[in-house]
């Protein structure tokens, strides 16, 4: 059985098209059987970031950010490889500078202990409505644009 590992790449709307979507998807998903092997599969989520809610040095940003999860204790070899390929492949495509670039590349473990409290900051009593409404988007965005697509305002 393979391992699962998820990729969130958070990017201002807008700023990339569809086919720079595409490409960048399938190139991460190549770039983890290339670096990490063919039981780790990836799914990559795309989470939009309307122009004006991300700041850097109090300037509005146009810098994305990829968490991509790893298998937990992976060598730091194979993951500084697999980071190195991930910023080639994503500059190549989007041809942005390597200041719009931010990732990161924790263990499984890790990244999900980190998506359990992001989750934990809403509301007990809103927290259902809340997932239920990203669950849809998501679904949504793989139905109408093919991926695994939602927007960070809910």
């Amino acid at each position: 059985m393979s391992e699962r590992c998820l990729v969130i790449c958070s990017v201002i709307e807008g700023s990339f098209n569809n086919q720079h979507k595409k490409t960048l998807e399938k190139g991460i998903k190549q770039l983890y059987a290339q670096h990490i092997g063919d039981k780790v599969k990836s799914t990559v989520l795309w989470m939009d970031i309307p122009a004006g809610q991300a700041y850097q040095h109090g300037q509005a940003s146009s810098a994305s950010t990829i968490l991509a999860a790893m298998p937990n204790q992976l060598s730091s070899t194979k993951r500084s490889a697999f980071l190195y390929a991930v910023r080639d492949l994503w500059l190549g495509v989007t041809h942005c500078h390597a200041n719009q670039l931010v990732i990161s590349a924790p263990d499984q473990d890790f990244a999900q202990q980190f998506l359990n409290e992001s989750r934990l900051r809403v509301a007990k009593s809103r927290r259902i409505g809340v997932m239920v409404k990203m669950i849809g988007r998501i679904l949504l965005g793989k139905l109408f644009r093919g991926r695994l697509q939602t927007h960070i305002n809910l």
